[in-house]
């Protein structure tokens, strides 16, 4: 694991999170699905920290002149613009992640209610 020199907390532990061990039977209840709530979950706090966090050069186009020689960053004129769009285009990432987790919460909540339906009329 690369040391974590100028990364936030945040971001640690979503790696921690994310590299965590799993054993033989999580990777078998992985393919029955139950682990889907919580790698969506993972994503819903990645693209929203994607959204929040300032734009960083490497998401810049070619637009960005990176001025080696004195060890700094000249932006173009065109920065604000990118920002902008880069901001927008996670936001929206954002939100199509956040829609997909609360209708699979939908589709769970209604399928296990009509299974318990299904199992009182039995009776």
């Amino acid at each position: 694991m690369e040391p974590s020199v100028g990364k936030s907390s945040f971001t640690n532990a979503f790696r921690a999170e994310k590299n965590k061990p799993r054993g033989r039977r999580d990777k078998i209840s992985r393919l029955n699905g139950r682990y889907v709530g919580r790698d969506i979950r993972l994503a819903i706090l990645k693209s929203f920290w994607t959204s929040i966090s300032p734009v960083r050069p490497y998401h810049l186009s070619s637009r960005l002149i990176l001025d080696d020689i004195r060890g700094r960053c000249v932006y173009s004129r065109f920065f604000f613009f990118f920002f902008l769009t880069n901001y927008v285009r996670h936001l929206v990432k954002f939100l199509n992640v956040f829609a997909a987790y609360i209708s699979t919460r939908v589709i769970i909540y209604y399928r296990d209610k009509r299974n318990n339906e299904d199992r009182r009329n039995e009776v």
